[in-house]
């Protein structure tokens, strides 16, 4: 009896040894995942597409505590079959290693699922190795079908609380403004008037005896017109005004303070935009305020406009380079007889050359520039018919490809039904089945991504090229023609995405970098390309076409599919 108490005794010991060896090596395998990298094409394997996603991807699953256990790089090198070969080894992976790998993590959803039905059936197909999907950039639900419906129910739930707090604290608020209170801290300047047993504010804001008069002497001194914001920051440290935690004044807390109407006496509705008059004791006046917004704004004192950031009379404002370097500004200048004339001139104070050129001087100039390089009509004519065969091509090609996937998927879809008959007649083992069924799953889920991206964007490419080399064909009428003042300095943008430089001696524009179009011509009318059709047409982002052309200096992409003003 002895004898087999202590081999009963070593039993249990050794049992419980193992138990908790089980419990050690299920703890280490839980968090593991795996991390799924992927670039569209050739161009971004060379920049740092793959590198910055996988580092991010590692990052994340350092902060969620994720072990990564194995990271697959999908290398885009055409939208052939092999392009998914790296997903289907990651599904393969997450198969082998069943309710052991816990996270399979992207970047962002696009990497690998182009649209939701891609997305819903990997995500499937992961729930069933006790995987669930990771995004850096985008949060994912994916704990199953009943968690799917309990947290949707939860957080429907959840956001109905919130709603419903946040419009009866909304409502209260808003009462307190019409009321003439803020509910929130008051501004530096003023106390607080709601103490901490206090459920809600039932009185207006305290001047704050220590800093209340100095602020207000600044405001004014501001108001005069004859400091800016770095030297009111500087003066008010040299009065001793300090913020509520004792660090001195910055421009940027000024700066602040200088836009904030509360001062005046006006409490603001940031809902509605509504403004109401405050209990509390204003600062300034409102005639105060109006001068210090006019101040800002490099206004006088007697100033009844502001300038504007595309102004209607000087289009050239931005566009145009000083040979010192510095953008030429422009201004309405006043003449002896009180007539008013426009002008341009150097931007930069310290130039040794801010003559004035008159508005009209220079705007017949530069639209003579742009008559200049309008592109001949012989250009024009070759590259269009350059880019329509080349997008006729990729038509063809991306038709082809489809079908490609097509066939394919009908034979793994035939070779999916046929094993099912195969388990139906129990000519295979369940364990069989379920193991060739799930190998064929993955790639059908990798064959149906790769058709969906094969398949050209809506849009139509001929179209959006008869408008782009319309526009070309007499770029300066376009410009001249312009009213919007934005869209007349957005087009000098895509013409010379640089500016270009004018030399107020010789009266002559310099040599600027022009956008690829533009450059591509000019290289044609020099005899230094022969418009061969390049590396192809991609479809941007958002549908619009950037066409690709060879020229004797290498590669162009055109961006005429976002001329559209």
């Amino acid at each position: 009896m002895q004898k087999y108490g202590r081999a009963r005794l070593f039993e249990i010991q050794w049992q419980t040894r193992r138990a908790f060896r089980c419990i050690i090596n299920r703890r280490n395998t839980m968090n593991q995942g795996i991390v799924y990298v992927r670039v569209s094409s050739n161009d971004q394997l060379h920049g740092t597409s793959l590198e910055s996603q996988e580092r991010a991807c590692i990052e994340y699953a350092e902060n969620k505590g994720l072990k990564v256990a194995k990271v697959f790089i999908e290398r885009g090198e055409s939208a052939t079959a092999a392009n998914r070969t790296e997903l289907i080894k990651a599904l393969d992976y997450c198969k082998e290693h069943k309710d052991e790998i816990k996270a399979f993590i992207v970047w962002k959803l696009d990497r690998f699922a182009r649209n939701m039905t891609d997305h819903y059936g990997l995500q499937a197909q992961l729930l069933k190795y006790g995987t669930s999907l990771h995004s850096v950039t985008e949060e994912i639900i994916s704990e199953g079908p009943v968690g799917k419906m309990l947290e949707a129910m939860l957080a429907g739930y959840a956001q109905f609380e919130n709603d419903i707090r946040k419009q009866r604290c909304e409502g209260g608020m808003r009462a307190r403004l019409r009321d003439g209170i803020s509910p929130w801290m008051p501004p530096i300047g003023y106390t607080n008037s709601k103490n901490r047993v206090e459920r809600r504010k039932l009185l207006p804001d305290q001047p704050d005896e220590e800093r209340f008069y100095l602020i207000q002497k600044g405001l004014r001194l501001y108001a005069g017109g004859q400091h800016t914001i770095t030297q009111l920051a500087e003066e008010s440290n040299k009065w001793g005004l300090q913020t509520r935690t004792g660090k001195p004044m910055s421009k940027q807390l000024w700066n602040v303070i200088l836009t904030n109407k509360f001062y005046a006496g006006v409490l603001t509705d940031p809902w509605s935009g509504d403004e109401h008059r405050g209990l509390h004791k204003p600062m300034i006046t409102l005639e105060e305020y109006g001068a210090i917004q006019n101040v800002k704004r490099g206004l006088s004192n007697n100033a009844t406009s502001f300038r504007l950031k595309h102004h209607p009379d000087f289009p050239l404002r931005g566009a145009i380079r000083c040979t010192c370097g510095s953008f030429m500004t422009a201004s309405w200048q006043t003449g002896r007889s009180g007539k008013k004339y426009p002008y341009y001139r150097c931007h930069n104070l310290a130039c040794t050359n801010r003559d004035n050129i008159t508005k009209d001087v220079l705007e017949k100039k530069f639209y003579g520039y742009l008559k200049r390089i309008t592109p001949t009509e012989k250009f024009v004519s070759m590259f269009e018919q350059v880019m329509l065969d080349e997008i006729r091509s990729r038509k063809t090609s991306a038709g082809q490809e489809k079908q490609h996937y097509a066939v394919r998927l009908g034979n793994l879809e035939n070779q999916k039904r046929r094993l099912l008959t195969l388990r139906v007649n129990n000519e295979i083992s369940k364990e069989e089945y379920t193991e060739m069924r799930d190998s064929l799953d993955n790639q059908l889920t990798g064959l149906r991504i790769a058709k969906n991206e094969a398949q050209t964007s809506e849009a139509d490419l001929e179209i959006q090229l008869a408008y782009g080399t319309k526009f070309v064909r007499d770029v300066a009428r376009q410009w001249l023609d312009l009213t919007n003042p934005a869209k007349k300095q957005r087009l000098q943008k895509l013409v010379l995405p640089g500016g270009i430089v004018y030399d107020k001696a010789t009266g002559l524009f310099g040599t600027a970098i022009l956008s690829p179009i533009f450059k591509l011509s000019e290289d044609f009318r020099a005899g230094q390309s022969d418009l061969v059709a390049g590396a192809g047409i991609e479809p941007a982002s958002g549908g619009s076409f950037t066409p690709a052309v060879s020229s004797g200096n290498g590669l162009y992409h055109n961006p005429i599919g976002t001329l559209p003003l």
